[in-house]
């Protein structure tokens, strides 16, 4: 048995430069400067999962018949609500295993919410863990 989860929340990073002043004393102020920060990546809010049964039948069968479970994380383009355009393997645990490969074989099943600002879809990429458990 194999189980997913996904919970929505995002990771931002962003640089900016101060202003500038002249003078003597002691003093605090806010200072102006062009800055600009973007959002790297968010992890995923589910629509719907994908059905447990084709979970189960993803989970890599090496890992499965050593009664090893592991978990993939995929890094997802989301560009509206559903499907995601395209995922790649952003991590696996244990290595070497199959679960990237597995979870890469599940994406068209995912269905997530695109990451928002306001009404407007953010173009950032999307954390989707997915958990493999041996279940005994």
């Amino acid at each position: 048995m194999a189980a997913s989860d996904g919970r929505g929340a995002g990771i931002a990073s962003g640089r900016g430069t101060g202003g500038e002043g002249r003078g003597t004393g002691n003093g605090c102020g806010d200072g102006d400067g062009p800055g600009e920060g973007r959002l790297r990546f968010a992890l995923a809010e589910w629509i719907e999962k994908p059905p447990q049964g084709l979970i189960d039948e993803a989970f890599p069968k090496m890992a499965l018949q050593g009664g090893v479970s592991g978990v993939a994380v995929l890094l997802c383009v989301v560009p509206k609500p559903g499907r995601p355009k395209s995922c790649s393997i952003a991590a696996e645990r244990p290595k070497g295993r199959g679960f990237g490969p597995a979870a890469l074989g599940l994406y068209p099943n995912f269905r997530i919410r695109p990451v928002m600002k306001g009404d407007q879809v953010v173009q950032a990429e999307v954390l989707v863990p997915v958990t493999f458990t041996v279940h005994k």
